[in-house]
């Protein structure tokens, strides 16, 4: 079987490459011919031991660095459609014949992608999509958009999403009872997911938020606007944030500003998940979007509680009050308010954390790519015509 795997992230790596990159490592041994299309982005260590793996890639041009300026985007962006008019990026992907394409999506991006939409359109491959996340509160631009997400969301044989409300809120969105869907696990970045020992009793709380520094999805600034009233100045406490991206020198001076360079500390990226839990007594995640967050599904799974806002996936693996705290919006008044319910209970977040870790235990997927395989083998196997 030949399958391709479309992406369009434009940093070299993220969250929501993992599960392709499961299912690619799953496809690979079990003797398929796998190909991944994606932006010409400086090769991650990931996608190399991917290559390694068996799998092959075909890149597409569009990829330009975030810090250009911003006559130098605009003179890109109007060289590349032209480019991309005259010649498809695609063009090469889909004269590989593949017997299947899985798509990896955020939002409704398939939709917005015209070349590749044109592509799946004229060639008629079976398309499978893989939704990472859904906005809440957020649609598509144009109507053009809609109109082809609507389309493929029809026609593909099947559409993935990682958390069930990301499934309600698109079906809401884009007016679609999507019969083909199904929800799917993401991998967690643990080599071993024993409990890791909760940090001793001092007179300081560690918190920490972990993952990217993008302040329109995961709503930093928010929560630092949140620590910075009196009230939580005069507690004795340190959040620990952890990640790269964008706005980390909007959250620094932030921080700043707010006079909370001394209690808010800028930890870097960390390459080890587990050694983060070894020091922090629990997850804060002011996201204003998510699908299901890796770094909450890891932090319960290491014998956390998070402290999390009601979007996407969260509450289908936090109940307020057992696994951790919910707040009802990403707003100051909300998180603020359910902060200070956790604060007060900070004796027992040791015990949240260890029902946390069972949630997960059970909610998981250990083999997330193997899942998605068998899928796919069935819905191919189903639409093949008999001999």
């Amino acid at each position: 079987m030949r399958i391709i795997i479309s992406t369009n992230i434009r940093v070299p790596w993220g969250g929501s490459e993992e599960l392709w990159l499961a299912f690619a490592k799953a496809s690979v041994a079990a003797g398929n011919q796998v190909y991944v299309s994606k932006l010409k982005t400086p090769v991650a260590s990931k996608l190399k031991e991917a290559i390694d793996k068996g799998v092959k890639i075909i890149y597409r041009r569009g990829y330009y660095k975030a810090d250009l300026l911003r006559f130098q985007r605009i003179l890109l962006k109007g060289t590349l459609l032209f480019t991309n008019i005259l010649h498809n990026p695609y063009k090469k992907t889909f004269s590989l014949k593949p017997d299947i394409i899985i798509y990896n999506d955020s939002s409704y991006y398939v939709g917005e992608d015209s070349f590749f939409y044109k592509k799946v359109k004229k060639s008629g491959v079976p398309i499978v999509v893989i939704n990472q996340i859904i906005a809440d509160f957020h649609i598509l631009n144009t109507k053009t958009g809609i109109r082809r997400a609507r389309e493929i969301f029809i026609i593909a044989k099947k559409i993935f999403f990682v958390a069930q409300r990301n499934l309600e809120t698109a079906e809401r969105q884009l007016c679609l009872p999507l019969k083909n869907a199904a929800i799917a696990r993401n991998p967690v970045n643990l080599q071993n997911i024993n409990i890791v020992t909760f940090p001793e009793k001092t007179t300081v709380t560690h918190f920490a938020v972990v993952g990217n520094l993008q302040v329109a999805h995961k709503g930093q600034d928010i929560l630092l606007q949140v620590l910075s009233a009196k009230k939580w100045k005069d507690r004795n406490w340190v959040l620990n944030i952890f990640g790269d991206g964008p706005d980390e020198h909007y959250l620094k001076l932030l921080a700043e500003i707010y006079s909370l360079k001394e209690k808010v500390l800028f930890q870097g990226k960390s390459q080890d998940i587990r050694s983060i839990w070894l020091h922090n007594e629990c997850l804060i995640s002011p996201s204003i979007m998510e699908g299901t967050p890796l770094v909450m599904v890891e932090a319960m799974l290491c014998g956390r509680m998070c402290i999390m806002t009601d979007v996407g996936g969260n509450r289908e693996w936090v109940e307020d009050g057992m696994e951790g705290y919910i707040a009802e919006a990403p707003t100051v008044f909300s998180i603020d308010q359910t902060l200070e319910r956790a604060w007060i209970n900070k004796a027992n977040w040791k015990k949240m954390g260890e029902k946390a870790r069972e949630k997960a235990l059970n909610l998981y997927d250990r083999l997330p790519g193997e899942t998605i395989l068998s899928y796919i083998n069935a819905l191919l196997k189903s639409s093949s015509p008999p001999n």
